[in-house]
């Protein structure tokens, strides 16, 4: 669905409307991939791969490069786009360890250049770095384009002095090594980092503001995590089995927020390049009702289908992270891109928006049909009207943004 709203995205932008670019990232810890007693895994990623539709797929608990090949040439296979696996690294850190994970990338090479490749070291496990770059027209006119530093990790797990200690000696050889990078350089984090609250001292240097390149949680809930006091539980990621399926991962339902993607700071303010999307961050198929359960018993859920909503179950004990990115392609984001904003880009009744406006609104089908055209006066508008589906919004013939009729 993603891919359609970009295709018309792009072609509004042809009969003169400012577009921009869209990109979905997906972070997950796929469970010793692709061992397991479970067969077919390769089908059951598919089958969440292709409800979400990523550009970039950040990856934990991989087991051998085969499978990590496999989820580029077999889970993306009916995805729009080249989806290529970045190069396999064996555990670099702590090499004689006696449960060794490795993290890597699956990309889609239509959209994204893999630039560069890296292994930041640490005293336990590695930190992956990806560096790409936008396969923009303007690189044929020989113009610079916008690097993008993604990085993949798997924290030391389980709750005790000794792990939060190796969480935070991991994240320090990894904030040092933020310092070596360009002053203005746009980085996104994602991993497994095993977090049970935001006190915790890795979380902390995670996002301190004396690191040389300031991360951000887009979330921004703090807490503590595992608490079953803890307000909002539709960001909990780990489990979605109250017992583990064949011996393999973890039980004890959904009750942590374990799986995290930061940005840094330049993304969510609008100063430059690749941007945050607002309120695109969520934790795939947790619908905030579920908490000590298996996912699949927490229904009705109508964030995913039902096939999807298996699939997760079956695949890992944890959930994916999604987000969304966007590209402007023709100049730098301007004061009204950066305001209005969809507060959400899935909607019933009403599209609400970060400010008044009093724009022209239109509204297109993903083939391009105009379906709506009034004067906003507000900040919201009512689209009750409209079908279920996808849809562009263009907003006084400036800005093109994608959402979701439900």
């Amino acid at each position: 669905m993603l891919r359609k709203i970009l295709c018309c995205a792009v072609m509004l932008a042809a009969v003169g409307i400012h577009a921009q670019e869209f990109f979905t990232v997906m972070n997950y810890n796929v469970l010793n991939f692709p061992n397991g007693s479970i067969p077919n895994r390769q089908d059951t990623l598919k089958k969440i791969i292709d409800f979400v539709e990523p550009d970039f797929i950040l990856l934990q608990e991989l087991k051998s490069e085969a499978g990590l090949i496999s989820i580029a040439e077999e889970s993306c296979v009916d995805l729009d786009g080249d989806y290529r696996a970045a190069t396999w690294e064996t555990l670099q850190s702590n090499p004689n360890s006696g449960w060794p994970l490795q993290q890597n990338i699956v990309y889609n090479a239509e959209r994204f250049t893999l630039h560069e490749e890296n292994v930041v070291l640490t005293n336990y496990r590695d930190f992956n770095e990806f560096i790409f770059y936008f396969n923009s027209e303007e690189l044929v006119n020989q113009q610079d384009t916008a690097f993008l530093y993604v990085y993949t990790t798997h924290l030391k797990s389980s709750q005790g002095g000794d792990n939060e200690q190796l969480r935070l000696e991991m994240v320090e050889y990894f904030t040092a090594h933020l310092a070596t990078l360009p002053g203005d350089a746009q980085v996104i984090i994602g991993g497994d980092f095993n977090l049970y609250d935001s006190a915790e001292p890795a979380y902390q240097l995670l996002l301190s503001d004396e690191n040389a390149i300031q991360l951000e949680d887009p979330i921004d809930m703090p807490g503590d995590w595992h608490s079953s006091s803890y307000p909002d539980k539709s960001i909990l990621t780990q489990s979605t089995r109250v017992s583990t399926i064949f011996d393999d991962g973890a039980g004890g339902g959904l009750d942590d927020r374990f799986d995290f993607m930061l940005c840094s700071e330049n993304m969510l303010d609008g100063s430059s390049g690749y941007q945050y999307v607002d309120n695109s961050y969520y934790a795939l198929g947790n619908n905030g009702t579920c908490y000590n359960e298996n996912i699949t018993d927490c229904m009705p859920n109508f964030s995913v289908p039902s096939s999807v909503m298996n699939a997760l179950y079956y695949m890992s004990d944890h959930l994916p992270v999604i987000m969304q990115l966007q590209l402007d392609q023709t100049s730098s984001i301007s004061e009204l891109d950066k305001n209005i904003l969809l507060r959400s880009n899935v909607v019933n009744e009403t599209i609400s928006f970060n400010k008044s406006l009093n724009e022209t609104v239109k509204i297109y089908t993903v083939l391009g049909e105009e379906v709506l055209q009034r004067q906003l006066k507000g900040k919201s508008i009512n689209v009750s009207d409209l079908s279920s589906g996808a849809y562009i919004i263009v907003i006084g013939n400036k800005t093109s943004l994608k959402f979701v009729k439900l």
